[in-house]
């Protein structure tokens, strides 16, 4: 813990501990809002979600929120969804500034295209901290602070754990989340760049539905992959389900999140790349 930075620490020891009966009560009730109110705190705290669809996202909503409620700081607490559409997401911003947001906690999904917007919510005197998602390059008046894994590393961490899976390179399947966005752009270059050859790529939206329509798509194209390479691994069972249904032997499947919840659901072996790498 020392070789961390000590906001890093600090931030730990607050999530550390456990919310009581009635915290947990008024963090869901503010989960389930659009806005609420966790104190009397002068600050206005925002989450701008550029796709808010999914399990993790929803989990990463409340993880913001009992974060918040540890800051005597925070009063009034407002979260927006932009649904994988950038217009929304730029409108989105524009609302929370006009409502006072001064901090503003922001997953982009949209990688560049959305620094503009987060320069002028930062004009408008709101801090942005962005998470996850790659913002590689982004300039200080976009973004003020972020917190984001190594993604090039967690690509050649992906086509090594496949080499050792599949005994080789491929082919495999690239299975993304929303279209374009940076995080998987990232991982798949620096996948490829270490050798994996992957032939048939489809998006998924990053949900179970959309994980089934892409695993039906790369079955009906007969492309033989040894391996699938994703990173989300909560639509796993939904991918695997497709696969049995058909009667066709499943390929190694490859993630860089981990999601045990897939894992005991099929207890099938399941590679996991950590997802925080250093």
């Amino acid at each position: 813990a020392d070789t961390l930075p000590p906001l890093m620490i600090e931030a730990l020891e607050m999530a550390t501990g456990e919310p009581s009966s009635e915290e947990m009560d008024k963090a869901f009730e503010c989960w389930k809002a659009d806005s609420c109110t966790l104190g009397d705190g002068p600050i206005t705290l925002a989450l701008a979600d550029g796709f808010g669809d999914n399990t993790w996202r929803q989990f990463s909503k409340m993880n913001v929120i009992l974060q918040a409620m540890k800051f005597p700081e925070v009063g009034k607490f407002i979260a927006t969804n932009a649904h994988g559409e950038l217009a929304t997401f730029q409108a989105n911003l524009r609302s929370l500034t006009a409502q006072g947001a001064e901090a503003i906690v922001v997953y982009n999904d949209f990688g560049p295209a959305a620094y503009p917007a987060l320069q002028a919510a930062q004009r408008e005197g709101a801090k942005v901290a962005t998470y996850v998602g790659s913002n590689d390059g982004a300039p200080t008046s976009a973004i003020t602070t972020r917190v984001q894994p190594d993604i090039c590393e967690a690509g050649k961490e992906m086509a090594k754990a496949t080499e050792e899976a599949i005994g080789g390179p491929g082919p495999v399947a690239y299975f993304e989340g929303t279209p374009g966005n940076p995080q998987d752009e990232g991982w798949k270059k620096c996948a490829t760049e270490a050798g994996i050859e992957a032939d048939f790529e489809a998006e998924t939206e990053w949900t179970p539905a959309g994980a089934q329509k892409a695993a039906s798509a790369l079955v009906a194209s007969g492309k033989p992959a040894k391996a699938i390479l994703y990173s989300y691994s909560n639509p796993v069972p939904s991918i695997v389900n497709v696969y049995l249904k058909a009667g066709k032997e499943i390929p190694a499947i490859i993630t860089w999140t981990q999601m045990l919840e897939a894992r005991r659901e099929l207890d099938l072996p399941h590679r996991d790349v950590a997802a925080w790498l250093p």
